[in-house]
This record gives structure tokens, C-alpha cells and sequence, in this order.
């Protein structure tokens, strides 16, 4: 194993290299930090290396870079301040700098950082920008004011009732915004917990409606800051004058408006305030309810006028090869089933559903080998949070991987072609759901496990949309929609408020709507709600569909073994 030191600057980069017993073996300075020279670097060194940089200006360029040579096997993050070696060192230079690095990291002293995913890095340096835009244009809108204040009292009159108004907000899909509201005269607008309560309550009310994904909140006694994003471009809506909404609780009245939001607060007694609120919000809801009731029945005509024609056709997802090798991956037969799929690859290079039940295989046979699938480990939580370290495969994971990375490849060339294919959403479906189990079950990384959920969700619902009786669509959403709802309700606020689904008795009906009317995800949705039966003490429910799962894969050991254990505890 090789160790390799990156000090970063502007314009270049130095590297020195060393070998298990510290003995240094090359040094280069890379010019632009370009990619190429980088990789020629790592390549003329023998075996496996692994790089540290520290978490200077940029670093995320040189960082991304180097995770994408294939020599590298880890990448990491060292925290500048941390790094006394450095810090502390009476001669700097570049060279040694580098040295000091690498001979850190072959003693695994490294003070090492968090480093977040790529897609989380660029959004924080938008809204930087943002930040820093924002900041210069209120600093020159000041200094302006300043100096005309100085030079003619008069002019500043003029220039606070009519010069230089704020803009509207710019509205795009995926805009991300920087939220804030302060009182009236900077009095409170949370006069308690309840209050603060109330408002992250119809906050999450709004998200659902809106489809908002809150990131990060600030509430304050006067003021709050939201840290929001809008899928829709919905951060305005359009319902009246000055385009804005309202919503009244306890007594307080919100207004979602541009630029921002604004609070007011109610003057008198709190008590006639809140009732007065309340009446207007009743009010509101009542007309408005009427004019959506009007348009969702509309909209509900078109919409079942349009999907007439599909639901007189069966799904094109079903394959009659593909679904025999997933009957093979749920009697254990995971060989059977590679081979299966091997062969219907070979008359369908360009269909991603191959690869990725292909993938599935490969994660079925891990949680076997495992001991992932066994129900008392879902079944008991403080069992589940405890479980000891797994130890996967190297060469499956690998292979999982591959055939991951081929599906989603196949399936994003489909959708270009035609965003309507079902074959090619139901495959990103998939690959979505796989990566996510993997995370979850084997890695044990549950939040990061949760963006692929959301992910795929999105999938889902386009498949949906275009094929209805896709039915195994509803699978992916059905587990996160459930296995959330267990979670505390401090929890499932804040996940509602990042756009996760946490609603039980919805997560439970799409379950059975894929055991019911699915196809390849049928039986393992069955197995989900033997599990929930088992977790709500419903042992007759669990043993019957345990039984009908037996009978059909007898080879499956696993439901054999939980319906031993169900009738033990029963006697």
C-alpha cells in the first residue's frame, strides 16, 4: 500500500508519495491540477494507493478528482486546524508540507473530516453564493445610501420610498432558498414551545401540499430562518393580489408572499385574537376547499378519460424469463436464477431490466448468507439498532455494483430516447430500491439510504403515471412509508420537513396493492407484511401468509425456520 500526500494550491498541487516502511518514493508538482496528471502520478506507482488532502480552498475539485483514479482506494479528508504537524511546523514549504501528509496517513493519525456527497457540496456552495451576492448587494445598497445621505439630506427621502425596490424571488424546479421573517417592531412571534410546535406542525402541512423540502430551520423568539428547496418552482403561490397565501393558527396569521415570508401579529387580547384567527382560517378553508374541489374533480375526469385506453392493456413490464428467475432468487436458487438471466440478456443487450433483477440477485443472496433476512431482527428494534458489524463480500459487492451501474445505464439511454418508458422507470425503480437495501441492511447507513428511497420514489411515481398497473412500484414507497412511521415523532417531523413519507396505514396499503396485483416484487412484499403482522402481534395473519410463502418455495429454509419459531412462541 502506497500513501500519498496532496497539498493543494491555487494553481497547482504537490504530491509526495510513500511506501508501508516510510520510505519516500516519488514527489511531483502537478500544474492546474489537472485530472491526467494526477492519474499519470498515481499509475507510476506499484499496487493499491491511498491520498490525503487537507480541507482547503477548492478541495472538492482535486478530491472528486482523485476518487475517480483507479489505483486510489480511499480518499481522505483531513482537517486543517487539527493537522498540528502542519500547523505547528517551523518551516513550511510545500514539499514538506506533502511529506508530512502522507507519513500522517501511513500511521493513521490523520485527523480526518467529514465529506459530504457531491450532489449535498454543490448545493452548499449555491447557496454561499447566493449568500455572498446577497450580502454585497445589501453592503452597496448601504455605502450608496450613505454617501448621498451626506452629500444631500433630501435625496435620501426620495431614495427610501422609491428607489431601488427588491426584486421577486426567481422561481425555477430545484431552486433552493435562503427564508426569513422577522415580527413587527421586532416583537415575539413565539411566545412558547407550543407556538414554536405549531408552526414546525403546519410547516410539515405546507411541505406536503407543496412538495417544499426543508434542509435547515432557525426559530428565534422575533424571527425564523428556513432553509427551503422547491422541486415545483412553487415557492409563490398564485392566489390573489400580490400573489400570496395565508394561513392562520393560534391566533397568528403567516403569509407565504414574495420576497419572503412576512409575520404579523394580532394586537389586543391573545385569546380574541386567536378565536378571531381561527374563524378566518375555518373561513378560508371552507371557500377554498369548494373552488379545488371543483378543479380536482375535473382534473380527476381528464385524467381517467386519458388512462382509459392503458388500463384495457396489460403491463409491458412483465416477462415470463425474468419473473422465473426472480421465483429462483426467492427459493434461494441464486445461481439458477444468474444463469436464467444470463441467457435473456443474450436476446435483450439493450433492456435494463435484466441487469438490474440481475443485481438483485446478488443483494438476495448477501442478506442470506448474512442472516439479514431473518424476522427478529426487524421484528425486535433495540435487536436491529444493536446487530454486530456485518462483513460483506468484496467480490459481490463488486458484481452488485456492476450490474447496477449497466442497468442505470441502459435505462438513462432508454429515457432519453422517451421519458415515457415504463421498462426503463421501473429499472431506475429498481436500482434505487437495491441501492438503498444494500445501504441500509449491509453497510448500515440509514440516512444516506434514505436519498436513494427518495430517489427512487420519484421513479415510482412517473411509472405510475405511466403504466398504472405497475403495481410493483408501490413497494419502495410502501417500506419507506412504514418502516418510518416507527420512528419517534420528533423523527418522523423531521423527515416529513425533508421530504420523506412517514404515513403507516399508507405504507401498509401499498404493500398489499404490490402482494395483491404485483409482479416480480409480489412475494417479497408478502414477506414485508408477515413482518408487519409479527410486529403488531398478529401471529395467525404472519403464519398464514408465512405458510402460503413455504408451500410455494419449499427450498427456502427461512420461512420453514420463522414458522418453527412463530409456533414455539405460541405454546
Amino acid at each position: 500500500m502506497n500513501y500519498v500526500g496532496v497539498d493543494i494550491h491555487k494553481k497547482y498541487s504537490v504530491l509526495c508519495a510513500v511506501d508501508e516502511r516510510g520510505r519516500k518514493l516519488r514527489e511531483a508538482r502537478i500544474e492546474g491540477n489537472s485530472g491526467c496528471g494526477f492519474a499519470q502520478f498515481f499509475a507510476s506507482l506499484e499496487g493499491p494507493s491511498k491520498a490525503v488532502v487537507e480541507a482547503c480552498w477548492n478541495w472538492g475539485l482535486v478530491h472528486d478528482e482523485l476518487e475517480e483514479i483507479e489505483q486510489v482506494e480511499e480518499v481522505v479528508l483531513a482537517h486543517p486546524y487539527k493537522t498540528r504537524l502542519i500547523a505547528d511546523a517551523q518551516i513550511k514549504t510545500d514539499r514538506l508540507d506533502a511529506y508530512a501528509l502522507s507519513t500522517l496517513l501511513r500511521g493513521n493519525l490523520v485527523a480526518r473530516t467529514h465529506v459530504p456527497r457531491r450532489e449535498t457540496r454543490m448545493r452548499k456552495n449555491l447557496l454561499r453564493q447566493r449568500l455572498y451576492w446577497a450580502r454585497l448587494r445589501t453592503m452597496l445598497r448601504n455605502r450608496i445610501h450613505a454617501l448621498v445621505d451626506r452629500q444631500r439630506g433630501k435625496v435620501m427621502v426620495w431614495i427610501r420610498t422609491s428607489a431601488m425596490p427588491r426584486q421577486l424571488r426567481i422561481q425555477y424546479e430545484g431552486a433552493i432558498y435562503h427564508l426569513m421573517s422577522r415580527g413587527d417592531r421586532r416583537e415575539p412571534i413565539f411566545l412558547d414551545e407550543k407556538d414554536q410546535q405549531q408552526f414546525l406542525l403546519t410547516l410539515g402541512q405546507t411541505c406536503c401540499k407543496t412538495g417544499w423540502q426543508v434542509h435547515a430551520y432557525c426559530l428565534m423568539s422575533n424571527h425564523f430562518h428556513l432553509v427551503v428547496e422547491t422541486p415545483r418552482a412553487n415557492l409563490c403561490a398564485r392566489t390573489g393580489p400580490g400573489y400570496s397565501a395565508t394561513i392562520t393558527v393560534n391566533g397568528l396569521c403567516w403569509t407565504v408572499a414574495e420576497p419572503t415570508f412576512r409575520y404579523r401579529t394580532w394586537p389586543g387580547d391573545a385569546n380574541a385574537s386567536r378565536r378571531t384567527g381561527r374563524a378566518q382560517l375555518e373561513k378560508g378553508l371552507f371557500v377554498r376547499d369548494l373552488v379545488v374541489m371543483r378543479i380536482a374533480l375535473s382534473a380527476l375526469l381528464t385524467f381517467v378519460a386519458s388512462i382509459a385506453p392503458v388500463l384495457a392493456n396489460d403491463s409491458n413490464l412483465k416477462s415470463e424469463e425474468v419473473y422465473s428467475a426472480w421465483l429462483q432468487m426467492y427459493d434461494l436458487k441464486f445461481e439458477e436464477a444468474h444463469r436464467t438471466l444470463e441467457r435473456w440478456q443474450e436476446s435483450h443487450p439493450d433492456d435494463p431490466l435484466g441487469p438490474a433483477s440481475d443485481a438483485a440477485g446478488y443483494l438476495f443472496s448477501e442478506l442470506a448468507r448474512l442472516g439479514v433476512l431473518e424476522s427478529q431482527l426487524f421484528v425486535d428494534d433495540n435487536r436491529f439498532k444493536n446487530r454486530k458489524t456485518l462483513d460483506p463480500d468484496a467480490q459481490v459487492k463488486a458484481s452488485f455494483m456492476e450490474r447496477i451501474g449497466q442497468a442505470d445505464r441502459l435505462a438513462d439511454l432508454a429515457l432519453r430516447k422517451s421519458d415515457r418508458d415504463a421498462r426503463a422507470l421501473f429499472a431506475k425503480t429498481l436500482t434505487h430500491g437495491l441501492r438503498a437495501d444494500y445501504i441500509a441492511l449491509i453497510d448500515g447507513r440509514g440516512l444516506k439510504a434514505l436519498s436513494y428511497t427518495k430517489a427512487g420514489r420519484v421513479f415510482a411515481n412517473r411509472l405510475l403515471a405511466v403504466d398504472p398497473e405497475a403495481f410493483d412500484a408501490y413497494l419502495g414507497s410502501g417500506i419507506e412509508n412504514y418502516l418510518l412511521s416507527l420512528k419517534p415523532v420528533a423523527v418522523r417531523l423531521f423527515l416529513r420537513l425533508t421530504g420523506s413519507e412517514t404515513d403507516r396505514e399508507k405504507g401498509l396499503e401499498q404493500l398489499r396493492k404490490t402482494a395483491h396485483q404485483g409482479y416480480y416484487l409480489e412475494p417479497f412484499a408478502k414477506l414485508l407484511l408477515g413482518v408487519a403482522a409479527l410486529r403488531d402481534n398478529q401471529k395467525d395473519k404472519a403464519r398464514e401468509i408465512l405458510t402460503e410463502l413455504h408451500n410455494r418455495f419449499p427450498d427456502n429454509q427461512l420461512y420453514a425456520v420463522e414458522l418453527d419459531r412463530l409456533v414455539a412462541t405460541q405454546q
